[in-house]
């Protein structure tokens, strides 16, 4: 920790997992270096050369400084190779073999890459109950009413749902994504017995609730198209009418006759769908 190595020559060095909290790297070349799992909290990298780095779990925070870094391409994985018996640089970014970095893009994208350390991301691969989970999510945010919690942003892939958590520096991320997932698992556990007392079937709601979140997710894409490749919404507060809240419910409006209500609503439409 606290290593002096400003203006230090480390072409290709294996810095694989080590500890550079706090080190001095002013102007050190960096060039092709292995960062893989390399601890560089609050250290200075500023006026450094970066350009064919691997830096794979590399673990940064909001005091690493990258300001004026000289980067024209890094590389996010260092995967195995078997034809060549040897591991291989890949994930490049830029991606484009042919493209680099503009001047301080890098230090631009590392701000983005730095803030979502700061996020749980929730993976349902078995299509997700929406009311159990805004249940849960509030459950989670009354036992932690001194830490910020918010949902940062909801995505499809696939057949599965992501949901993303932003949560302030400092939080055990563990712990909050054992504990809304044990949240969710118990309000599963309420809603069944209660759809099983009705004569209602919890996979049929989440089936319904997955067509919601589709007529959702083409809204949001049309707002994408307005906005950006990426559209997030903050939920800060009652997740009753979470969508509403977050500016969907009215900015969005209707999008191929399909409109969003409030999230607190959804069940019950689902319910009297299905009795109809």
């Amino acid at each position: 920790m606290g290593a002096k190595l400003n203006s230090t020559n480390l072409i290709e060095a294996d810095l694989r997992k080590a500890n550079l909290t706090e080190a001095d790297l002013t102007e050190a070349n960096l060039t092709r270096v292995d960062l893989i799992e390399t601890q560089l909290f609050s250290t200075n990298l500023g006026y450094a050369t970066l350009t064919g780095a691997c830096i794979q779990d590399w673990q940064i925070n909001s005091k690493t400084n990258l300001d004026g870094l000289q980067c024209e391409y890094i590389y996010r994985r260092s995967e195995w190779n078997e034809d060549k018996r040897e591991n291989e640089l890949t994930h490049r970014l830029p991606a484009d073999p042919n493209s680099t970095f503009a001047p301080g893009e890098f230090t631009k994208l590392f701000q983005v890459l730095e803030s979502a350390l700061d996020t749980i991301n929730l993976t349902f691969t078995e299509g997700i109950d929406w009311q159990a989970f805004f249940n849960s999510f509030q459950e989670l945010r009354n036992q932690h009413r001194d830490e910020t919690i918010v949902i940062q942003g909801m995505e499809r892939k696939s057949d599965a749902f992501v949901v993303r958590l932003e949560v302030g520096e400092g939080t055990d991320k563990g712990a909050i994504e054992t504990e809304i997932k044990q949240f969710y698992q118990a309000e599963l556990t309420t809603l069944s017995a209660k759809y099983a007392e009705q004569g209602k079937h919890l996979q049929y709601e989440r089936q319904r609730s997955a067509q919601l979140l589709a007529n959702f997710t083409n809204i949001a894409m049309a707002l994408a198209e307005k906005q950006g490749d990426t559209y997030n919404t903050e939920i800060h507060g009652n997740v009753g009418s979470a969508f509403n809240q977050g500016g969907i419910g009215n900015s969005a409006g209707e999008v191929d006759g399909n409109q969003i209500g409030e999230v607190g609503n959804l069940n019950q439409q689902q319910t009297d769908s299905h009795d109809g």
